[in-house]
């Protein structure tokens, strides 16, 4: 028997590359069979509503969705975010959009953003999360929103641009976020040197 038929160091490649195969197949196989039986676990009374249970699925879910958006390829991602509209502005004489610096606590800007996304035509959490290019998982602004607390700067940015928003929008939650951050509720607009022009040109009239 020569070298190429023993099986060993000078195995031909084909024949390692299919016993290669044929070992991940059996791998997951078994985890299939595993995924079957947890299944079947879960269907259990109160199986569901354990909070450690709950966390782990979760964790779970999301892992399950971020590879399977990473296979779809950023391109794909991208290309969606090419096709992100600004809202439809209200009619003349209305102007229902909310204001987010009316805002003084996380609560007041997280119901800025619930609004908003209303006022965006109420898009899905996971449109949103893909128009805003995955900047924030779709689980993260679903939490966000549902929540009461004040989320980080970016998952306001991340919600506010996935519903359409442009960039006065997304300063306007900015600094809205910014002043109850840092509790500076009073802060007001400064006088630009343009405002400064017309009042001294209002004066010398």
């Amino acid at each position: 028997m020569n070298a190429g038929q023993s099986g060993g160091a000078g195995a031909e490649p084909g024949n390692v590359l299919a016993g290669a195969d044929a070992s991940a197949e059996r791998k997951y196989a078994r985890l299939a069979a595993e995924l079957r039986w947890l299944r079947r676990q879960l269907t259990g009374p109160d199986a569901l509503d354990n909070p450690s249970v709950y966390a782990e699925l979760n964790e779970l879910f999301n892992l399950v969705w971020s590879a399977r958006e990473q296979r779809a390829g950023r391109h794909r991602l991208q290309g969606q975010a090419q096709y992100v509209h600004a809202p439809v502005r209200d009619a003349a004489g209305f102007d229902l959009k909310p204001d987010p610096l009316t805002a003084r606590t996380g609560g007041d800007l997280v119901a800025r953003l619930r609004e908003y996304r209303e006022w965006a035509g109420d898009p899905p959490f996971r449109k949103i999360a893909a128009q805003a290019r995955q900047e924030v998982a779709h689980s993260t602004i679903y939490t966000a929103l549902k929540g009461e607390g004040l989320p980080s700067l970016q998952v306001v940015l991340a919600i506010v641009a996935g519903c359409g928003g442009g960039e006065a929008d997304q300063q306007a939650f900015a600094t809205a976020w910014r002043r109850v951050k840092s509790g500076r509720l009073d802060a007001s607009p400064r006088s630009g040197p343009t405002a400064l022009r017309i009042m001294s040109s209002s004066a010398a009239g």
